[in-house]
C-alpha cells in the first residue's frame, strides 16, 4: 500500500464539502423543477407567437441545462476518481498514480470554475462590463509679482 495513494485518497475525499457547496449554492433540486417548468411552459399552445419570449425561455432551458449538467458530470468524475484510487490502493497498483493525481487537478480546477460562475450569475453578469473614465483637467494658475 502506497503512502502516496492514501495521501491522494484523503485530498480527493476532502473535495466532497466543496461539491456539497457547489450543490447549495446552485441550488440543484431547484434548478431540475424550473428545467421542468420551462419545459412545461414550452409545450403550452401559442408558446411559439410571441418571439422574444420563446427566445429568452429556450436561451433559460440551455442555460440551466448546461448548468445542471456541468456540475453532474463534475460529481460523476470525482465519484470515479475516488473508486479509482480505492482499486489502486486495494490492488496495491503504484502505476495510477498519475493518472489519478492528473484527474484531481482537473476536477479542482473545474469545480473552481464552475464556483467562480455561480457567484456572477445575477441580472447583469452576462452583460459586457463597461468602465468610463472621466478624465478632469485642473489648471491652476500662479501669478508671479514681481515689485
Amino acid at each position: 500500500m502506497s503512502i502516496e495513494l492514501e495521501e491522494l485518497k484523503s485530498k480527493i475525499c476532502s473535495i466532497e464539502d466543496d461539491l456539497i457547496d457547489l450543490s447549495e449554492s446552485i441550488d440543484i433540486n431547484k434548478l431540475r423543477s424550473e428545467i421542468e417548468e420551462l419545459e412545461f411552459e414550452v409545450q403550452k399552445p401559442g408558446f411559439y407567437d410571441d418571439t422574444e419570449k420563446m427566445q429568452k425561455t429556450l436561451q433559460k432551458i440551455k442555460q440551466d441545462k448546461d448548468k445542471l449538467e456541468s456540475y453532474e458530470k463534475l460529481n460523476k468524475r470525482w465519484e470515479d476518481l475516488k473508486v479509482l484510487v480505492s482499486l489502486a490502493i486495494d490492488e496495491g497498483d503504484d502505476s495510477l498514480i498519475d493518472e489519478i493525481k492528473s484527474e484531481y487537478v482537473d476536477i479542482v480546477k473545474e469545480l473552481e470554475q464552475q464556483r467562480r460562475s455561480t457567484l456572477y450569475n445575477g441580472e447583469y453578469d452576462k452583460a459586457t462590463p463597461k468602465l468610463i473614465f472621466h478624465a478632469y483637467v485642473v489648471v491652476t494658475q500662479a501669478l508671479v509679482w514681481v515689485i
